[in-house]
């Protein structure tokens, strides 16, 4: 878990970018929208927040 920090600033980032790209219409906020979603899933298991049965 020592890469939490990184991926807090990546999730943080991409998620702001993805907010903006919506705004403006721009199809490429896909990509964004992902790595935000992967980061903040990764953030969140190791936080221990995951429900995985």
């Amino acid at each position: 878990m020592s890469n939490l920090p990184l991926s807090k600033s990546m999730s943080s980032i991409s998620g702001m970018l993805c907010v903006v790209l919506v705004a403006k219409g721009k199809i490429s906020n896909d990509y964004f929208c992902i790595v935000q979603t992967v980061t903040y899933a990764y953030i969140a298991y190791g936080y221990g927040l995951c429900f995985i049965s």
